[in-house]
């Protein structure tokens, strides 16, 4: 009888094992896609918008489509560890912040002359015909090393674990 409660322990850990880097895995996503509706990083609140986005204040910061937010998942998973995060060509910028530099294409300008005509506000004007635009994107981190999510992880585990013991 003992034996075969010892067996049936070494199955739930072995199971408990196999899929554990799936599990935590799972648990990041979620705890990352998190980050957007508190609009914070493990407790750092995000920079608010700019005053020339004052019509962008009804909506969370970094949400437009909830694209972004969608597209944190699991990316590649082993044995021993799991990688999180999202491939879209954007996630980077906001998650770090830093400087674009680009000659700005006929849509853009024309969407600078409508938010001209719209609002009369001169820095559409000066956007619609410069060169070259250079916009500073601030940090918003929302995934990354998170003592919050470690925590998570640690209580999850210790959860797990315990019911394979009792």
């Amino acid at each position: 009888m003992a034996k075969n409660g010892f067996d049936e322990v070494k199955r739930k850990y072995e199971q408990l094992k196999s899929n554990l880097t799936k599990e935590v895995g799972e648990l990041a996503a979620s705890h990352f896609k998190e980050n957007f509706r508190k609009q914070a990083f493990d407790g750092e609140k995000w920079k608010p918008r700019s005053k020339a986005d004052k019509n962008s204040k009804k909506r969370n910061l970094l949400v437009k489509s909830g694209r972004l937010r969608r597209s944190i998942r699991r990316l590649r998973t082993t044995a021993k560890s799991v990688t999180v995060g999202s491939l879209l060509p954007y996630a980077d910028i906001h998650n770090e912040g830093g400087q674009i530099n680009q000659n700005p294409t006929e849509q853009q300008r024309s969407f600078f002359w409508a938010k001209f005509k719209e609002t009369k506000n001169e820095l559409w004007k000066r956007l619609a015909t410069t060169k070259e635009i250079k916009i500073k994107i601030p940090k918003r981190q929302f995934i990354g090393y998170s003592r919050e999510l470690n925590s998570k992880i640690d209580d999850f585990i210790k959860k797990r674990l315990k019911s394979i013991f009792q």
